[in-house]
């Protein structure tokens, strides 16, 4: 699947085509896991443009945030 996100060098082109692949990843009735689950929506996510950012700000929170309105997180 990681053949369907190439970069494609706008942080929100990146954000949708990621979204777009989550859904129809859910859509084809496969199984999701959070890999990421040892790292709290409260533990920093920072980056070097943006060191305050928090985990529930980046395309992590975003994933949860969809798969949590579908019940399937956490």
């Amino acid at each position: 699947m990681l053949n369907d996100l190439p970069n494609l060098e706008s942080p929100k082109a990146n954000y949708y085509q990621n979204m777009s692949v989550l859904r129809k990843t859910l859509r084809d009735g496969y199984t999701i896991k959070d890999a990421s689950w040892l790292r709290p929506n409260s533990q920093l996510a920072s980056t070097l443009l943006n060191p305050n950012r928090t985990v529930g700000q980046t395309f992590l929170g975003a994933e949860r945030n969809l798969l949590n309105n579908k019940g399937l997180w956490p």
